[in-house]
């Protein structure tokens, strides 16, 4: 057996990377197979990370390791068992006041995509804040102070040629590979980190009948310039990672970098999914369509690749990949939908491995070979789409990614 290591990334308490992951896996099992008393694994990570933010406090609001992540693990175990709503409407409290002593607007242009995005920011708070219902009257005014933030950011006025979304080259991220192919600054155009993840987030935010013209006009303007820095292969169109600020246009861009792989947090399935949400928010069956015929892309260049480029787990992986085909088999079943799960799903299954502690492994080339328990990138997550594909019950865990 090759040898493996920790997780990098393992917090205890975090939703993507720690017992809160554990939450959800084995609520969902509870959810999926009733009497067989997994909800108790459930309950008892769920103390596991709640003892973890004794030892240190969550400093982050964020989705997937700060404060909205710890609410959404316990909302998920509270939905069957309302003894634990009382803490969920504490931790909103905690979290609506956090959103009310940020300063999100920044005084200088541009932004870090740790403010915005799905992962650390505004677009994954607002995904819970808006996920089942709530009677905490400062959740709902926290989740209108993020979208105002995010509206207000999509249609701001470009400054010297750039939109107020850019990342300057002194808000890049402290990691080695955007400043290698970024130097000068960019726009992130994944769901992750970048703007289909913001388009997500204000399309979940409201239910059409909601949307005004303050709101159509942005978000539609949002999506158009997303659709217009695809690159197109025998496949249908692609996305890079992010476009250079002197590449970025409102028409089709070419040859700006390297295209991502076949994912959710990068490239055209995440992406294919973000304009879904916004076509049925929008009411635009054009869109929609669009979406559908990205994703049908997507698929056919993974396959005919081999699915080489992906890991097992749910952010740039095979599990992310049937996550995604579930939600679209869902909203319109057709036998081509069902077909590619199914092959997806064996593919997957060819990633187990029998003698690793979890079963499956995060295999990262190059950075390392992690035995990952967690939900991003780890068994967790591997779990949760094979529940998708398999059992007549809705993942709406899916909401940490932004799908439903």
């Amino acid at each position: 057996m090759e040898s493996a290591e920790a997780p990098p990334l393992w917090k205890p308490q975090a939703l993507a990377c720690g017992y809160a992951s554990l939450v959800i896996a084995f609520e969902q099992m509870h959810r999926c197979f009733p009497h067989e008393g997994w909800d108790g694994f459930a309950k008892g990570y769920l103390k596991a990370a709640a003892n973890a933010t004794r030892e240190k406090a969550i400093a982050d609001p964020g989705l997937h390791e700060g404060i909205a992540g710890m609410i959404l693990a316990t909302s998920y175990v509270s939905a069957s068992d309302h003894r634990y709503q009382r803490i969920v409407n504490s931790l909103l409290r905690q979290l609506a006041t956090r959103i009310k002593l940020t300063q999100w607007e920044r005084s200088e242009p541009g932004v870090s995509f740790y403010e915005y995005d799905v992962i650390n920011g505004a677009s994954g708070i607002i995904g819970l804040l808006n996920f089942g219902d709530t009677a905490v009257e400062e959740a709902s005014w926290a989740s209108d102070r993020l979208t105002s933030y995010l509206l207000n950011l999509i249609d701001g006025p470009k400054l010297s040629g750039v939109y107020p979304w850019h990342i300057p080259q002194r808000l890049l991220p402290q990691i080695h590979v955007y400043r290698e192919q970024y130097p000068g600054g960019y726009y992130d155009l994944g769901v992750a980190h970048g703007m289909a993840g913001v388009i997500s987030a204000v399309a979940l935010a409201f239910a059409p009948e909601q949307l005004a013209t303050g709101i159509t006009q942005p978000l539609m303007k949002l999506c158009d310039w997303l659709l217009a820095q695809a690159e197109f292969d025998e496949f249908g169109p692609n996305w890079p990672r992010g476009v250079h600020l002197n590449s970025a246009a409102d028409q089709p861009a070419t040859g700006m970098s390297a295209l991502a792989p076949t994912t959710w947090c990068y490239g055209a399935p995440g992406i294919a999914r973000s304009l879904w949400l916004a076509g049925v928010a929008l009411r635009n069956q054009e869109l929609e369509e669009t979406s559908r015929t990205i994703f049908a892309a997507a698929l056919r260049r993974s396959q005919a690749d081999g699915h080489r480029q992906l890991t097992a787990g749910l952010c740039h992986g095979l599990a992310g990949l049937i996550t995604i085909a579930c939600r679209f088999a869902q909203d319109g079943e057709n036998a081509a939908n069902l077909e590619s799960i199914e092959e997806l799903v064996e593919r997957l299954l060819e990633r187990n491995h029998p003698d690793a502690p979890f079963g499956f492994r995060d295999d990262l080339g190059a950075e390392g070979v992690f035995d990952d328990p967690g939900l991003l990138n780890g068994a967790a997550g591997v779990l949760l789409a094979l529940l998708a594909a398999s059992a007549p019950v809705e993942p709406r865990w899916d909401r940490i990614l932004m799908l439903n």
